[in-house]
């Protein structure tokens, strides 16, 4: 059985010998520019072509042809049409003519015209199909859109530098910080990989931190600016992949409110330890020279007085020396609040320091 593309046609000429019998008469088959599929397959074609030009043509007993038509319906919605008909050149020795038929198979117009409008009714429905798709995809394209910007405002609002990397080193991610920090803009940035940033082994710390699985904080000084920079390992839900954020900080100003704060509090340690110290000793020297006038007065005191006298400057002399002490080992004072008082702003914060007294000790 043939078959042909529904939209090309078989062409050939058939070189008939009528001195014999049966499909032995169609001595020879041509095909006439044959298709790229027909010539894919020549032999197979030609033998039907063989067949068909046998179905077509009856012998005479005279050596001629009789042909009933010049076209004939095979198979169906196949037709074969005679093109040519004509006596091909004989050599000396041939006895009988040999005949030459050109023709040609195709399918039926009617039939092929149908099936060219069913195909183009499937393709219109197709093409439906595809338009409601193109717009389905257009809107979920616009949706992402609408959806990406609303996460990048946020995300471009941090006034702080982020970048994402995979587990290759490769800059997924970049805020619009970038421009600020760099000089360059995010596209500048992405999709690229670099060795250091901010004087970060990039390679080296991605891989740190995605062995941990732990965030990593550590402070650089790059300049007159302190930055603190933190590393975030996150798992990629789609990817399985870890990729790592890298947040950095400019904590230049806050290093140094900090370092203005210890400053002051120790300025104000120092000043209320001086006061403490003050304190001490003039209580001690007081108590001292009391005992030391009482005892070298011209009163007669008894030897158990005197040596009453004597033994208390001891322990006020023992006592303000340890305290000093106590005092001296101090490396830092704290301030504690103990009571607020109305319009009496200096008696808000002592210095907190721990001594011991003796049981007992007046």
């Amino acid at each position: 059985m043939i078959k042909l593309n529904k939209y090309s046609d078989l062409r050939f000429c058939a070189l008939i010998d009528t001195s014999k019998k049966g499909k032995e008469s169609v001595i020879d088959i041509a095909l006439i520019d044959p298709a790229e599929d027909i010539r894919r397959d020549e032999n197979a074609f030609k033998k039907i072509a063989a067949s068909l030009a046998f179905e077509f043509f009856e012998a005479k007993e005279d050596r001629g042809l009789i042909l009933s038509s010049t076209s004939k319906r095979v198979e169906n919605d196949l037709i074969i049409e005679l093109e040519r008909f004509e006596v091909a050149p004989k050599m000396p020795e041939d006895v009988n003519p040999i005949y030459a038929l050109v023709f040609k198979a195709s399918h039926d117009s009617a039939n092929t015209n149908r099936c060219l409008k069913q195909r183009n009714r499937e393709l219109e429905q197709k093409s439906k199909l595809l338009k409601k798709e193109v717009r389905e995809l257009i809107e979920l394209v616009e949706k992402l859109e609408r959806t990406k910007e609303s996460l990048r405002i946020p995300f471009n609002a941090i006034k702080d530098l982020m970048i994402s990397f995979d587990s290759g080193g490769n800059i997924l991610i970049v805020n619009e910080a970038s421009t600020e920090w760099f000089g360059q803009t995010p596209e500048d940035v992405i999709r690229r990989k670099y060795k250091t940033i901010l004087r970060q082994n990039i390679t080296e710390m991605i891989q740190k931190v995605s062995d941990s699985e732990d965030s990593l904080v550590l402070e650089e000084k790059i300049g007159s600016k302190m930055l603190q920079i933190t590393y975030v390992p996150m798992t990629n839900k789609k990817t399985g992949e870890t990729e790592v954020v890298m947040l950095a900080q400019d904590i230049t100003s806050q290093k140094k409110t900090e370092e203005e704060r210890i400053e002051s509090a120790r300025n104000e340690g120092v000043t209320v330890m001086g006061a403490t110290v003050r304190h001490i000793l003039n209580s001690s020297l007081t108590a001292i020279l009391g005992f030391s006038q009482l005892a070298l007065s011209s009163y007669e005191w008894p030897r158990e007085t005197m040596a009453k006298y004597l033994k208390l400057i001891e322990r006020t002399a023992q006592r303000m020396k340890r305290e000093l002490n106590k005092i001296a080992e101090q490396k830092e004072y704290k301030t504690t609040t103990y009571l607020r008082i109305p319009k009496d702003e200096e008696c808000r914060e002592i210095i907190k320091i721990d001594m011991d007294h003796d049981e007992g000790e007046g």
